[in-house]
């Protein structure tokens, strides 16, 4: 037997026809919904829910939980979080490049940050991942073995005597025109 159901649905008229035996078929189970966005319209639950969620009412969680549609959360929460590393590291990236003119002003040669620059973007027009490019392009070089109690003399600088200490173990600042080691670039560089 054919049967008729008329209502309304967030705000538009509707009418259906439906034969139980084969839409309904023993199915008679019920979801229901208690909570705070439960019987609201899906529109207004999300803004409720973002309005919330801006005063700090709620957490993240519990937004990402109770939005009115289907949402693997964990896997979303995940997502989310390699967007924003991701751009940290496009950040990062643009901020060497900021080195390259006070390195030129001090007269040191910028090709290797350029370089690295370079092999950045490559990499990303070869569809690599950002964090695959960065790892392998700024992974650090190998420093060679010294015996112990030899120093290796920053670039640009003559060697020091063992018997001599060098500014750095006085306590002192490098001295003028010599170059910085690049752990002291990098340290430099101010987002």
């Amino acid at each position: 037997m054919t049967k008729e159901i008329k209502g309304v649905d967030d705000g538009t008229p509707f009418n259906m026809k439906y034969v139980p035996s084969r839409q309904i078929a023993g199915e008679y189970g019920v979801d229901v919904r208690y909570g705070i966005m439960s019987g609201m319209n899906p529109n207004n639950a999300i803004i409720a829910l973002l309005q919330m969620r801006s005063d700090k009412l709620v957490s993240r969680d519990y937004v990402r939980r109770e939005i009115p549609m289907e949402l693997n959360v964990t896997q979303e929460e995940q997502r989310v979080d390699i967007e924003e590393m991701r751009d940290s590291l496009r950040v990062a990236v643009a901020q060497y490049a900021q080195a390259i003119p006070a390195l030129a002003a001090q007269g040191q040669d910028p090709s290797q940050i350029v370089s690295r620059i370079a092999e950045v973007i490559k990499g990303r027009q070869k569809g690599k991942q950002l964090e695959t490019i960065v790892e392998e392009v700024f992974a650090p070089e190998p420093q060679p073995e010294m015996p112990m109690g030899e120093e290796v003399p920053a670039a640009g600088m003559a060697p020091v005597p063992a018997s001599q200490p060098t500014p750095e173990q006085m306590g002192a600042a490098p001295a003028a025109g010599s170059r910085p080691d690049i752990a002291s670039l990098l340290a430099s560089i101010a987002g």
